[in-house]
């Protein structure tokens, strides 16, 4: 079930000893640094559906989640839960970057965050068997609705990842504790509220029992990819820019052109004028893209402004080169 992985079979492993390591202060609430994870096809970018949970992990607009609650083809999108249903927002996020073998991934939303968003602190203090924990998050919204919530457990073991290959050992935590398809990528909070884990998969078949990635494999990530991340991305989005401006330009003028020259209502007028609209489209998309990247650097906006270009560019190709086949015909002797 998609937003949360489910376990065939579990195996034991220990755990060797870490010092601590903090990434931020701790939140007084919990929930305070909890947020809804969604997704949406490139095809409807519009028709968003929850897969999974976030929680903030450094104040410049990190959040760390769980890698399989989204693809590589998906635009996400985080829903951060405000005082009301009225007031929450939803923003958009590109990847910095992920581990599917730990089943981490961060990613990065624009500032400002809203004021009541604060970071957790991640702990990598060694947490023995049967030391209480409690898990924030957004389970199944059908079962339960929107709201954030939270349940408690204990560590139940510590054992290898069953889903990685056998030669990369991956010590997990596991818990007991009432896990549902939604809370992927939920903080595991010990009893001083710092994040002890990142709720990854559960048992098939038993909602009392879970793996979390331990926070020292997301400090690891966090530590390779940020910051020189933003500046990779930065430079990414400006290239993605200009390859796409002018591929948009000739496709616009392309369907504008033959428009004039195809009768009227006809298959072929009904394709120029579908590819006339998204490439008009894809042109505001750009224009938002350029504004994004100005100083202040809306990345995660320019990114999905992009993306989405991309795809149109990509999905009309066939009708593009029917249409640049067509004008060809006309131009021959």
């Amino acid at each position: 079930m998609r937003g949360l992985r489910l376990l065939l079979l579990l195996a034991l492993a220990p755990l060797g000893a870490c010092a601590t390591l903090n990434a931020a202060s701790s939140p007084l609430d919990p929930a305070s640094s909890v947020v809804h994870v969604y997704a949406a096809s490139l095809d409807t970018p519009q028709a968003r559906r929850p897969v999974g949970t976030g929680f903030l992990v450094r104040e410049d607009g990190v959040i760390a989640t769980a890698a399989h609650v989204f693809t590589d083809n998906e635009l996400i999108e985080l829903r951060i839960p405000g005082a009301t249903p009225d007031a929450d927002r939803f923003v958009p996020a590109w990847v910095i970057a992920a581990d599917p073998g730990r089943d981490i991934a961060l990613l990065k939303i624009d500032l400002p965050l809203p004021d009541h968003l604060r970071a957790a602190r991640l702990t990598t203090a060694p947490l023995p068997l049967g030391a209480p924990i409690a898990i924030y998050g957004f389970p199944d919204a059908e079962l339960v609705g929107l709201q954030i919530r939270r349940s408690s457990g204990t560590v139940s073991s510590i054992r290898d990842n069953p889903l990685v290959p056998l030669d990369r050992v991956t010590p997990m935590i596991e818990v007991e504790a009432r896990i549902q398809p939604g809370n992927s990528g939920s903080p595991v909070f010990n009893p001083d509220n710092d994040v002890v884990g990142l709720v990854s998969s559960r048992w098939r078949g038993a909602e009392a029992y879970g793996l979390a990635s331990p926070s020292r494999d997301l400090l690891d990530l966090l530590r390779g990819a940020w910051p020189e991340a933003e500046a990779r991305a930065l430079q990414d989005a400006q290239l993605r820019l200009t390859a796409a401006a002018p591929q948009v330009e000739r496709a616009l003028h392309l369907a504008r052109a033959m428009r004039s020259v195809f009768p009227p209502g006809g298959e072929a007028d009904l394709r120029a004028q579908q590819v006339e609209s998204c490439m008009a489209d894809a042109q505001l998309r750009l224009q938002r893209a350029a504004q994004h990247l100005h100083p202040g650097r809306q990345l995660a906006a320019a990114s999905r402004e992009l993306r989405l270009v991309e795809h149109e560019l990509h999905t009309h190709q066939q009708e593009l080169t029917m249409l640049q086949a067509a004008r060809d015909a006309l131009q021959a002797p």
